[in-house]
């Protein structure tokens, strides 16, 4: 060592390197001394003293971690693929380069640690799939969301969120108690979700209808998450009444008898086959004298339906006026 560098230096320089880096007794087989990275690619606060089993899978034991030391300081040198567990748990597949190191008292070896190609080939793969998974929901037609286990939105995506006038990701850290609080149906949903229960409901949404699965996940028999899909069917409604009010409609023909009366009739299923929500009943009206205008125009030139609210506005603008959604 050069003599105006002093060992802080160099200590420093192991604490700062990027790759995970530990020194062994070569007689023990334990760890002396590991840097952050080391310490990061275990998950661990610290590795001194630690035994090389613990931090290995049960396919690499001690006794062959400290033949390949010994045959470093034999050498001067040797390379060994190694089994690894990882923070969470997983098995992780990395190359050791051990190095025997000159300090004139006892024998210490060096280990320089790196992921091996197969394993940065399948972290690439994972990367990439993740990507791809991330792609495909943002662009379904549907809202993916999962809630933690107080009902606080950690993820929502989907086409479907446009719907809601609601941006990718705008409800995560929102509860979905609060979010939602006017809408006692997804409430209740969310609520028996939280509680361990399937549940598959049909909400509405101000003027839109969902179908919505919610999934809990359990752990250990308590729920950890719930995880949902909600699936926008409002036009399949739209549809159904159609056929419906048709259905209705034509059946109500067979007791129509005079010509204006069906005329009447046919005017009717038209306006309501057209929209709907339309509720009235044109021949009705005339016979009892009200002929009621079906539209009216209000003050900003807008039309409605005489006896329906205008439409509220869409669920992401009034989250963010009451204050649970701030852009970013």
């Amino acid at each position: 060592m050069p003599a105006d560098i002093d060992d802080g230096l160099y200590a420093a320089i192991f604490e700062a390197t990027p790759e995970p880096v530990m020194v062994y007794d070569a007689e023990t087989g334990r760890v002396l001394d590991a840097n952050r990275a080391a310490c990061e690619l275990v998950g661990r606060d610290r590795l001194a003293g630690a035994a090389i089993c613990e931090i290995s899978t049960a396919a690499f034991t001690t006794e062959e971690a400290v033949a390949a030391i010994r045959r470093a300081v034999e050498e001067g040198g040797h390379q060994v693929a190694w089994e690894i567990v990882g923070p969470a748990g997983q098995q992780r597949s990395v190359d050791v380069t051990l190095e025997p190191l000159a300090t004139g008292e006892r024998p210490l070896v060096a280990a320089f640690v790196r992921e091996s190609a197969a394993e940065q080939e399948r972290e690439r793969d994972h990367l990439q799939w993740d990507e791809q998974l991330r792609t495909m929901v943002n662009n379904l037609p549907v809202v993916v969301f999962a809630l933690d286990s107080d009902g606080v939105f950690t993820h929502s995506a989907g086409k479907g969120l446009a719907a809601l006038g609601l941006e990718q990701g705008e409800l995560t850290g929102v509860s979905v108690f609060d979010a939602y609080a006017d809408y006692p149906e997804i409430v209740d949903a969310a609520r028996s979700a939280l509680g361990g229960e399937e549940v598959r409901v049909t909400q509405p949404v101000d003027d839109l209808v969902f179908e919505t699965w919610y999934q809990p996940v359990l752990e250990d028999g308590d729920v950890v998450q719930v995880v949902g899909v909600a699936r926008n069917i409002t036009e399949l409604k739209r549809r159904e009444e159609r056929v419906d009010a048709l259905s209705e409609a034509t059946n109500d023909l067979l007791y129509t008898h005079t010509e204006a009366a069906v005329a009447e009739r046919v005017t009717d299923i038209a306006e309501r086959i057209i929209d709907p929500t339309h509720r009235g009943d044109v021949g009705l009206r005339r016979r009892r004298g009200r002929a009621l205008p079906h539209r009216c125009h209000g003050d900003s030139g807008g039309v409605r339906r005489r006896g329906y609210p205008e439409r509220p506005p869409r669920d992401g603008a009034r989250l963010r006026r009451e204050g649970h959604l701030r852009r970013g």
